[in-house]
């Protein structure tokens, strides 16, 4: 999903005392037809995509309790989700998750904000969820499934408010 272009910052000569920028990204030639952006932030989504990828190469008893190897449609639909639900919020505050496999070989993603906590399980055909919020002294917990794309962006606008 992500391609990586090859730009360098350069030096930007201070026309006044009053600049607060001191380096700008000089705009390269794309292969796409679109006109490309460049921010000078990270893009934290490969990390996770890389994350995905990597639970492929877990064995057998990879936490050391004969945990099952990472079930290859479970991780193939948690790649695909999770890529959806950067398109959906890019341009918003993309949080990196933890990313891992769970006792029945599928993927799961843990998000943690303030005193808010999401969890997603990821199977090869379903999406499940559990919200956690430290009120007062209290937990309140909440768990359901993911059918659409409304209930995903609803998850992590809950997430990130």
């Amino acid at each position: 999903m992500s391609k990586v272009l090859d730009y360098q910052a350069h030096l930007k000569p201070k026309t006044s005392t009053n600049t607060t920028v001191d380096y700008y990204v000089p705009r390269g030639s794309v292969d796409s037809p679109s006109t490309t952006l460049i921010q000078n932030f990270p893009n934290r989504f490969p990390d996770t995509e890389r994350e995905i990828h990597d639970l492929v190469r877990r064995q057998e008893g990879w936490d050391g309790y004969e945990a099952p190897r990472p079930n290859l449609a479970s991780i193939a639909h948690a790649r695909s989700w999770a890529e959806q639900l950067y398109r959906d919020v890019r341009a918003e505050l993309w949080l990196k998750p933890h990313v891992s496999s769970d006792e029945g070989g599928d993927v799961s993603f843990e998000w943690w904000k303030g005193q808010r906590k999401l969890t997603v399980y990821i199977s090869p055909r379903e999406v499940e969820y559990v919200k956690v919020e430290k009120v007062g002294s209290s937990l309140e917990m909440e768990d359901g499934s993911v059918e659409t794309d409304k209930e995903r962006g609803t998850l992590w606008h809950w997430l990130i408010s």
